[in-house]
Parts: structure tokens; sequence; C-alpha cells
């Protein structure tokens, strides 16, 4: 965007909510540029002062986007930053949480992870009231519709859903097609979302692919990719969603650094378009 400042960023493209994101300790370190140490959200002095900033700027905070690992050898800590941020996020009226849940190269046996997720999100539901945690479908592991119904069925709690990213699907090696099906399938799940394109030649988009098939020479803007979001608003629509459709456009740093703004707009004016 040619500002570091995100409040600028955000008017320039004519939005007043943003995902936030939080590490792994419970700590936001976005707008904190001025204050010079980033803001605990375990602190409540420190949420009223960043959600005073956030109201003098006039955004909202559609999710806190958390990046777990619950194959950490420090899982209970894993775990406390979780419930730390939910508690947070229903204290300050956020109505979702992103959670990651991804093996990755961890050599821990998938029945285990399972239940380490399941255990670290029911802590967390049990600390609040109102907060949806939402698991992004991402990497080896989420993006499999079986995993999704085994980390389901181990919280057991309509609270916990999705967050759709609506091209991790078909990076994964979906066929277009069972894109389409997994969202219908999930759709009343989705607490929050994640907006995102690909691009591949025609005769790969209905076929099984590896996972992340030349990613980075294929990923495209929202506006541009195969991903039809016209269908997915639909999908989402029909399911009853009214949440956030969440910019998380890839393909930036394909263009020129002057190009990006007018790429990221264009996005904007798409999805605005269908909704």
């Amino acid at each position: 965007m040619g500002t570091l400042d995100p409040f600028e960023a955000l008017a320039a493209l004519g939005l007043r909510s943003v995902e936030v994101a939080v590490s792994r300790g419970a700590a936001v370190e976005a707008f904190s540029a001025n204050r010079g140490k980033p803001f605990e959200l375990t602190s409540a002095a420190d949420r009223r002062e960043l959600w005073g900033l956030m109201e003098a700027e006039g955004v909202s905070v559609c999710a806190f986007l958390m990046g777990n690992d619950f194959t950490s050898g420090e899982f209970h800590r894993e775990v406390g930053a979780l419930v730390a941020t939910c508690e947070a996020a229903e204290a300050t009226g956020v109505p979702a949480v992103r959670v990651d849940m991804v093996l990755g190269d961890s050599r821990m046996p998938q029945a285990e992870f399972v239940r380490r997720c399941g255990e670290a999100v029911r802590q967390a539901l049990k600390a609040t009231d109102m907060v949806r945690i939402g698991v992004e479908n991402h990497g080896n592991t989420s993006n499999r519709p079986e995993i999704l119904e085994q980390l389901f069925e181990a919280v057991g709690d309509r609270r916990f859903g999705l967050t759709l990213d609506s091209g991790n699907f078909y990076w994964y090696g979906h066929p277009l097609a069972r894109v389409y099906e997994i969202m219908k399938k999930y759709a009343d799940r989705v607490c929050h979302t994640h907006i995102k394109n690909i691009a591949y030649p025609a005769g790969l988009r209905n076929v099984q692919r590896e996972m992340g098939y030349r990613y980075g020479d294929y990923v495209a803007p929202i506006y541009e990719g195969d991903v039809d979001h016209g269908k997915v608003v639909a999908i989402l629509r029909a399911a009853g969603y009214d949440g956030d459709l969440t910019v998380e456009d890839e393909s930036l740093g394909k263009f020129p650094a002057e190009k990006r703004a007018e790429v990221l707009k264009k996005d904007v004016e798409y999805l605005r378009s269908l909704i």
C-alpha cells in the first residue's frame, strides 16, 4: 500500500474492519508503532487502550488471528494463549478467533494431535460464552475434510467452527468442483473467512493435484482466479452466514509495489459487488 500506517491503508481501501494478528504469547503488535510495545491481551488496561485507539479511528475488528502450534512441548502455554485471546475477544466484542491446526512435519500421531486440539478448544470455550473459534482449512492437515470431521467431533460444540479460506482447499489439490462441495458441506459452520484465489490452466482445474502445486506461479488476485466467489457468497448466504469477507490476496508479490494498492482496491470492489 505504500504506507506503514494500517489505519491509512484501511482508509485508502475504504475499509473500516480488519482482522488482527495475535502472537503466540497473546499480544498484538499491529497498531502499536507510536506506543513502542505490543498490546498484551492478558492486560485489561492494554485491551482498553487498544480498543480506545480502534474506536477513535472508527475501525472494528472482525476476528483475532492466531498461529497455534498444538504439537508444541509447551502445550499448556499454547492453550493459555488461546484462552487469553478468546477472553479478550469476548471482553471487546470480537466475534471470532481463528486458530491454526496443522501437523506440518511433526511426528505426533494424528489421533494425539486431534485430541490436543480438542482439549485446547474446549478449555477456551469453557472460559467464554459468546466468541466463536474457527479452525482454518490450512496446510497439510485441516484442508482434509476427514480431519475437519475429527476436529469437530473432538470438540463437540457448535461454537467451534470453520475459518473458511476460499483458496486453500483448491491450493491443497482438490478439484474445483470438489472445492464447492466441501464448502457447501461446512457452510453452516463458517464463523470467519479468508478470501484468496488461484488461476490454474484449464486442464488442471478439475483434476486432483499435488498439494500446493506451483502456487507461486498460479496464485492470482481475488477477482481473476478460478474460484467463483459469487458461488462462494451464495453458498455462505444460503447457510445463514452474514459475517466478514476478509481479503487475503497472496498474489501481491507478483506485482510491482506501485501496483499493489490498485490490485487490492479491485479485490475490495469485486467483493462488494457480490454482497
